[in-house]
């Protein structure tokens, strides 16, 4: 496994007696010392035989449900680090996000260096390696997201720095989400509440054009992941959802972008995997699933709207074109 600091440079992490945990796998590296406060907002499997000797985690436990997972969140926490942290990831399957408090932390990824301080957050997508390193006195909030379509939209594919817009609001309302965990009896809609108005803000934040993925690229993040998928079917409403946009405005980014609206960029797209799997002789029920249509006889009415002529004679002219005169050509 390649490292990319060397670990005698970070105070209390180059001795293991010194460390409240030290995690190691192919993807993911994790060096935190005692000196270190890590209060998760969800509960933690992997910890559940933690030793009380280890004051410096806290996570929640015998949570009947979890209103931060609910509100999309796959993990999350606040961190302060008082003498050093080391975290390496590889091949993660989920998006990190984490907002700096106070302090400073040195975010590596490839041959890229950057040096995030108070009120910047950065994000890493999933699959995108990187190592986290502070010396001291960082104090941050974190989130593991979900590599989905809407996610990856609002994210983008590479790793990113930037000024925060959003952080006393969110800061606000995680440490509202862990008082009450620590209340001893914690109220179901507050957290509720307060989860979902942390996803709200995490949306908000990469939503914003000026400092966030620009629209143009999570379009195109959004149009690749659909043309991925193995059902193609979505709307222009879902879409902008998706894309935390009006209709209005996405219709407009695609003629801008495109010179197509938004529902003839799908069928488009949905019109050339028809047409792939027609000369590859695929059965007309499984190409109307894959096509997002509800049936054959939907997907031959578009197929004839969009080309002319039915799926059959498409078809029957791909045959005809690969077989000279007077061959015999394979029945359909």
């Amino acid at each position: 496994m390649q490292h990319f600091v060397k670990f005698d440079t970070i105070p209390d992490v180059n001795n293991e007696k010194n460390l409240a945990w030290k995690v190691a796998s192919d993807r993911l590296f994790q060096l935190l010392p005692k000196t270190s406060r890590q209060s998760y907002l969800q509960p933690q499997n992997f910890l559940a035989d933690l030793k009380e000797r280890n004051a410096a985690i806290y996570f929640p436990r015998d949570m009947p449900f979890d209103f931060m997972r609910a509100a999309g969140f796959l993990n999350s926490g606040i961190a302060e680090h008082k003498r050093g942290f080391y975290q390496m990831m590889a091949d993660c399957d989920f998006n990190l996000v984490n907002f700096t408090i106070s302090g400073k932390v040195e975010l590596k990824m490839d041959k890229t260096t950057e040096l995030v301080g108070e009120g910047g957050v950065f994000c890493v997508p999933a699959f995108c390696p990187c190592s986290i390193r502070a010396a001291s006195n960082w104090n941050c909030f974190w989130f593991h997201t979900p590599d989905t379509p809407q996610w990856r939209a609002l994210m983008g594919r590479t790793a990113s720095v930037r000024k925060a817009k959003f952080l006393e609001e969110m800061e606000f309302f995680a440490r509202r989400y862990l008082a009450q965990l620590k209340s001893g009896k914690p109220s179901a809609p507050l957290l509720e509440g307060y989860a979902d108005m942390l996803r709200l803000h995490l949306e908000s934040e990469f939503a914003v054009c000026d400092g966030g993925v620009p629209k143009e690229r999570r379009l195109e993040a959004f149009l690749i992941d659909f043309q991925k998928s193995k059902r193609m079917k979505t709307s222009l409403s879902e879409a902008a959802r998706t894309l935390t946009m009006s209709q209005y405005d996405l219709d407009k980014l695609c003629l801008r972008t495109r010179s197509k609206k938004f529902s003839k960029i799908v069928l488009d797209m949905r019109m050339a995997r028809c047409r792939e799997m027609l000369q590859s002789k695929v059965h007309a029920a499984k190409i109307a699933s894959a096509t997002g249509f509800s049936s054959p006889f939907a997907l031959w009415r578009a197929f004839k709207s969009f080309h002319g002529m039915s799926p059959k004679k498409f078809s029957e002219g791909i045959v005809s074109e690969s077989f000279p005169k007077g061959k015999k050509s394979p029945t359909l």
